[in-house]
């Protein structure tokens, strides 16, 4: 005995959901890799997702601003510990360096408004509609159970997510090729 996919019932499931546990096939399987450790010993970790929970993991990543934020901490450090430098009459780098923290400082701040408040949710709501496009398609309902026969015509593309129809072969919304 077989087991079926969650959202297919109809397919063979091929990988299991690191976030949920649910078991899932090769449509609704989406993996990535995320690097660990330092340059002398790094190694990475593939993670398998659900659709659902790789749109979940999209959508919080759009709207975090963590390395914008970072910048910001690290140019503030830098402004106080160059403002701190004494200068000599003659013309020096030291000289210059609380103004070329404090323009960095000033495009990270600008950086981090246009991530936090115009970027990150115009991608967060594109990936939202990616994810609701997905549930659509499946049918299920509110219990998780499928109300209907899947539609079978349609797949998806592995770049960009949006659904296709079954024939074409290039992603009409990102124009990455579609194996198979």
């Amino acid at each position: 005995m077989s087991l079926k996919c969650y959202y297919h019932p109809e397919r063979e499931a091929q990988s299991k959901c690191d976030k949920c546990g649910k078991i899932i096939c090769l449509e609704c399987e989406k993996s990535f890799n995320v690097s660990h450790g330092t340059s002398e010993r790094s190694y990475s970790t593939r993670h398998e997702y659900c659709l659902p929970c790789y749109y979940d993991r999209r959508i919080k990543l759009a709207q975090s601003s963590a390395a914008c934020f970072m910048c910001i901490a690290f140019n503030i450090i830098g402004l106080i510990m160059f403002t701190s430098v004494p200068t000599s009459g003659t013309f020096d780098i030291f000289s210059m360096l609380p103004t070329i923290f404090l323009i960095a400082l000033i495009a990270s701040i600008l950086l981090f408004i246009y991530k936090k408040f115009f970027d990150g949710p115009k991608r967060a709501e594109k990936i939202k509609g990616q994810k609701e496009s997905f549930l659509e398609s499946i049918k299920l309902s509110s219990n998780g159970t499928q109300e209907t026969t899947p539609i079978t015509s349609k797949k998806f593309c592995s770049m960009c997510g949006g659904q296709i129809e079954k024939n074409i072969s290039i992603c009409p919304k990102c124009g990455s090729n579609i194996s198979g």
